[in-house]
Order: structure tokens, then C-alpha cells, then sequence
């Protein structure tokens, strides 16, 4: 149906079989900016005609009525921020269907299946991404959103029957890693135990929440502590994104930490998805600073946990984190030398040349520094301007076939700790890419969870 040089996804089907809608960059300049756009084919064949023009889109759907929405923004350079449900109107034109401050489709964790789910009634269920949760609501016709299933737990996926009255759908929580439940006229019932024996052996552990305030914005948290009264040392975990989110799903890292006997402390920084558009653009062409606004956060991540909770131990604190975690710790390390141990995993330390060697290098410092953004304007935003103060000992952790966030960036990170006479290491993992905590060889995850802990145990324990 669609020949030619070009990467068709997410398809979605009329209700009358006439027609396929797809997402598609086909623009010139495609492979080195981020638009797409919808498109629309016969499904007898003929011609696809765009349905949009060229921004940040996904997620096509029809309803019953054969209306065509789709989730995103006219605009290719919106990310990050929140995109709307819109909606092709008589005009061909689409236009936000949806007003609710908040993310539809997560980066993390994955849904299946995405978007709205089409009701008989012209409404549709459809995952919300908020405050560390993801929950269902219904879309009503006119756009406005109410709740159906909420709880703390992330749903991943929901599948209704037509009429609406009932649906399955998967969620998992801090203790739970996934499980299949049935909702039927507001009540719930399991479907699955997948895990008791798993639950029950590896010994798992509830997070608490705290929140702080920073310039008028709550900034919420979560801490894990092992059994006892004992104080324990802080081990401050930094996510990926930094559009994404941490919260009320299971998380095999921190299991594994506090079983090691840390005090695990996560939170969702501003720069986090979750919490609206203000907040998850409050990075974007501010890391040339100082003290940008993720950072005042981070920084005070520890203390404030604390005061909340005070067996952790912040004279006995270790920080790490993966991707932008990594980013993140480098800034955090050079502007807080009381950290004792600190793991950078597949960092972005140098925007300088990410920009050449990444796979996503060609636009993404356009969404978060500047668009054409100078040598040295990149300099500025990178952390590896800074990493001449860190005085942590550092585990730098990184895959060679990593094309997100390429290894020279943890070879250069490691130049620069080893010259400073910091006490440093480079763990490399052949074959492996920027999921290895994720999606790499069992192999490899165990031994990298087994390097992670033996090097935070030299400096907290």
C-alpha cells in the first residue's frame, strides 16, 4: 500500500475498512529533525495524502463515527511538552480535541495498547499519565476527561468492550510487576497472580512519599527504606528523559538497592513529565545556568528526604542514574562534593559531540538548548564543563553499541576524572546498547547490577 523509502508505524483502521491511517516522515529534512505526520491510504490502494502537516504526532485513531484523531502538536520542535488529543474536523484541519494538562502516552512504561480505545457512545478510555501514576479516564465528546480507574499503580494497557460497561486491563505497582484485571461497572477484580512466590521471597518493599517546594512548584518524592530502625546510607537514584517519570510502578533497581540495605530516594524532578507542560519544559534552554531549576531540586533531593525520613543517613550518600540520570549526576556530583560514591551510566556529558555521533544528535539539542544552538552555547548546557570540580569517586558505566548516548561521552567523562586524580573506573559492555538495564543479555544485567553494587559498597558501607 505504501511503497518508497519510508518508516510507516502505528496504523490504524476506518470502521468502514475504507481507509488506513498511519504515522510517517516523509518531509525532506526527515532525517535530521523530528517531524511526522499522519497519512492517510486507501486500503484498496492508491495514493496516501497527508492528513496533517509536518509536527510532532502519534497515535492515530477513528472512532465509531469514522472522525479521525491523533495524538500531538502542529509544531516539530514541541517536545518536550504535553500533547493534546486532536481531532480532523469537516475542514481536513485538525484541532485539539482535549484541554487536560497532562500526557496520554508515557515514555515509561510501555502501553499496549496506546491512545484512546473508541466507544460505542462517541467517548473513549485512555491512559493519563500523572503524578507518578497512570490511570484511565473516559474521554467525553466534548473533550473533557473524567476518572475511572485510578489507585497508586500504573495501568499499561486497557481494552474495553464496545458499549463501555466493562474492560480488562494490566497495571503494575511498587510490588507488583504486572498483572491482567477485570473492571466491570466500577468494580475490580484479578484476573492473574503472576508473582506470589517472586513477591513473597524477594522480600519487597512499599515506597513512602515526600514533596517539597522550589519556587512556588511541589516536587514530589519517593523513598525506600529496608526493615529496622537502623540508620542506612542515602542512595539517590536519578531518571532517565528527562521527560519521563518516576512513581507508583515496579522498578526492579530499587528493589535490588534496598535489598542491599540502602535507603533508595528517587523524585521527579522539574524537567519530569507527570506534572503538566510549565514543568516539563522548565529545562528546556536553561542548563546553560548555573543552578537550573532540575538542579536546585536535585540537589536538595537528599536533605529534604531526611528531614521526612531520618534513618537515611545523608553523611553516607551515594548518587547514580542512566541517560539523562547521567547528565544529572555529573551536574550533581560537581555543584555537591558530599557525595562518597556515584555511578554515571550512558550519560549525555557533552553536547559538543552528541550533536555528531547520536542517533537523535541532529535535533534533540534543538528541543532542549536552542535551536542552532552555537559550539559554544552547547559547551555551556554540557556537564562535562563542570566535571573538573567532582571529587566523588565515580563509576563510569556505558555500552559500546549505545547510539543514544555514545560511548565516547563516558570515555571523555573518564578523561576527565582520571586527569583530576579522581579515584574512577570505566565498566564497558560489549553488544549492548541504551536499554542494558532494560533490554540487555541476563548476563550482562546481572553483572552490571553486581558492579554497581560492589562499587557503591567501597564508598557507603
Amino acid at each position: 500500500l505504501t511503497p518508497g523509502d519510508y518508516n510507516e508505524m502505528q496504523i490504524a483502521w476506518a470502521p468502514d475498512g475504507s481507509e488506513i491511517a498511519f504515522i510517517s516522515a516523509r518531509h525532506d529534512g526527515r532525517f535530521i529533525d523530528p517531524g511526522s505526520q499522519v497519512w492517510a491510504v486507501p486500503a484498496g490502494g492508491g495514493e496516501a495524502i497527508p492528513a496533517t502537516g509536518v509536527g510532532t504526532w502519534g497515535l492515530p485513531s477513528f472512532d465509531r463515527s469514522g472522525s479521525l484523531y491523533a495524538i500531538g502538536q502542529h509544531e516539530r520542535w514541541a517536545y518536550p511538552d504535553v500533547s493534546p488529543l486532536q481531532r480532523r474536523g469537516d475542514d481536513g484541519e485538525f484541532s485539539a480535541f482535549t484541554t487536560v494538562d497532562r500526557n496520554f502516552v508515557t515514555f515509561a512504561p510501555a502501553l499496549a495498547p496506546g491512545g484512546p480505545q473508541w466507544l460505542d457512545d462517541g467517548t473513549a478510555l485512555s491512559t493519563l499519565e500523572d503524578s507518578g501514576r497512570v490511570r484511565i479516564v473516559r474521554i467525553q465528546t466534548d473533550g473533557s476527561t473524567d476518572d475511572v480507574i485510578g489507585g497508586d499503580r500504573q495501568i499499561t494497557g486497557i481494552s474495553p468492550r464496545p458499549e463501555g460497561t466493562a474492560a480488562v486491563f494490566t497495571a503494575t505497582s511498587p510490588t507488583e510487576p504486572g498483572d491482567v484485571w477485570w473492571w466491570e461497572n466500577g468494580e475490580e477484580r484479578r484476573l492473574t497472580d503472576l508473582n506470589p512466590a517472586f513477591a513473597a521471597a524477594a522480600g519487597l518493599v512499599e515506597p513512602q512519599r515526600f514533596s517539597m517546594d522550589h519556587d512556588g512548584v511541589e516536587v514530589e518524592g519517593w523513598v525506600y527504606l529496608p526493615e529496622g530502625d537502623a540508620k542506612v546510607p542515602l542512595l539517590f537514584n536519578i531518571h532517565g528523559g528527562p521527560a519521563t517519570q518516576y512513581g507508583y510502578g515496579f522498578f526492579d533497581e530499587f528493589q535490588v538497592y534496598v535489598g542491599a540495605g540502602y535507603g533508595v530516594v528517587a523524585i521527579n524532578p522539574r524537567g519530569a513529565s507527570g506534572y503538566g507542560s510549565d514543568f516539563v519544559r522548565a529545562v528546556v534552554g536553561a542548563w546553560h545556568e548555573e543552578m537550573p531549576p532540575d538542579l536546585i531540586d536535585l540537589v536538595a533531593t537528599p536533605d529534604a528526604a531526611a528531614a521526612r525520613f531520618p534513618r537515611l543517613d545523608t553523611e553516607t550518600r551515594g548518587v547514580m542514574g542512566g541517560s539523562y540520570g547521567g547528565f544529572a549526576t555529573v551536574r550533581v556530583t560537581a555543584s555537591d562534593q558530599r557525595y562518597r560514591s556515584a555511578v554515571a551510566e550512558r550519560g549525555l556529558y557533552a553536547w559538543n559531540s552528541f550533536v555528531g555521533t547520536s542517533d537523535i544528535g541532529t535535533y534533540f539539542d534543538g528541543m532542549y538548548v536552542r535551536r542552532n544552538a552555537t559550539p559554544d552555547e552547547l559547551w555551556q548546557a554540557s556537564p562535562l564543563r563542570h566535571a573538573d570540580r567532582i571529587t566523588t569517586p565515580t563509576l563510569v558505566l556505558h555500552s559500546e553499541s549505545d547510539f543514544r548516548c555514545p560511548i565516547e561521552q563516558g570515555e571523555q567523562l573518564f578523561r576527565v576524572l582520571q586527569s583530576n586524580g579522581v579515584p574512577s573506573e570505566m565498566l564497558r559492555f560489549p553488544g549492548e546498547g541504551h536499554e542494558l538495564s532494560r533490554a540487555g543479555k541476563p548476563k550482562h544485567r546481572v553483572e552490571r547490577f553486581d558492579a554497581i553494587l560492589e562499587w557503591h559498597g567501597r564508598y557507603l558501607k
